[in-house]
């Protein structure tokens, strides 16, 4: 897929062939990103289960730019984003939403699901709902339907979230508070200790 000279392509783990240089160079981007990592836990996230859908994001000269991990729950008929890492250069372009976008497309499922601690993400995420009140938590209703905790129970990456779909200690550090254009999602993430997630569930 070709965006204004920029390259995004799609692929899982057994179509790389050169795992290990792809893995080097996406550390090396994500440690630009001042995105905390290490090689093995890079490594494990591109190429560590054969059923993941990979997006590279290249610049012109054909340089990793960014990438981005989905797992396709086909039995609950959802896409899950595990993550998304840009290089500084291409922050800030609406990649983020570029690469969802297809990834959708390619996959073409009921529901789009992640856990964040970012604001920005999660507005993101929920700018792809059917309509303004099909992603949960919502900003304008405290009512969760027992279908999406249903959901995000037999994800087994979500399992353990609790009420408002908060996954508590989800991380070993401690999240920096991130700005957001919308005030509504104030809060959403105002339940939000620095070690916990917020799980979100968009009806596509």
């Amino acid at each position: 897929m070709d965006w204004y000279g920029w390259q995004i392509s799609f692929g899982t783990p057994a179509n790389f062939k050169n795992k290990r240089d792809v893995a080097e160079e996406c550390l090396a981007l994500s440690l630009e990103a001042r995105f905390p990592t290490d090689y093995t836990d890079v490594y494990e996230h591109l190429f560590g289960n054969e059923d993941y859908l990979i997006c590279m994001l290249y610049n012109y000269d054909g340089d990793i730019m960014g990438y981005s991990i989905f797992a396709n729950l086909k039995e609950i008929d959802m896409l899950y984003l595990h993550g998304i890492v840009l290089h500084p250069i291409a922050q800030g372009k609406g990649f983020s939403k570029v690469m969802i976008e297809a990834a959708i497309k390619y996959v073409n499922p009921k529901f789009l699901s992640a856990r964040t601690h970012n604001p920005r993400m999660f507005e993101t995420l929920s700018s792809f709902a059917s309509d303004t009140e099909s992603y949960y938590p919502n900003v304008s209703t405290d009512e969760i339907p027992a279908e999406i905790y249903q959901l995000v129970g037999n994800n087994k990456f979500t399992a353990k979230a609790e009420e408002w779909l908060i996954v508590r200690n989800a991380y070993p550090d401690e999240k920096l508070a991130q700005s957001f254009k919308n005030q509504n999602i104030a809060k959403i993430f105002g339940r939000l200790k620095p070690n916990d997630a917020q799980v979100i569930v968009v009806r596509l």
